[in-house]
């Protein structure tokens, strides 16, 4: 079932570097700590975009996420984005 896979070309293809790190440490029933695709990320010394695009590829899906944009796993609740921003936000 590729509901991850189909927002990528078909054409690009997974590092083969990814598939042997991902074998020997890898994902659970399908699943990937984000703290652990950010050390995939430090190990193969590449991007978050080319993780990103891997477990998408594999089917895998990230949870526990840092930002709390993909949820924290099955029994968290996900966290929901704003309405609107307040026009005078400003960074900290």
């Amino acid at each position: 079932m590729d509901i991850f896979a189909k927002k990528h070309s078909p054409d690009r293809k997974v590092n083969p570097l990814y598939r042997r790190r991902l074998s020997g440490k890898g994902p659970e029933e399908g699943r990937l700590s984000c703290a652990v695709a950010f050390e995939i990320v430090k190990e193969l010394d590449t991007s978050p975009e080319e993780t990103g695009f891997t477990l998408d590829s594999l089917e895998i899906k990230i949870i526990k996420c840092q930002m709390g944009i993909f949820g924290y796993g099955y029994d968290k609740a996900q966290l929901m984005p704003l309405d609107s921003v307040r026009q005078n936000w400003k960074r900290p």
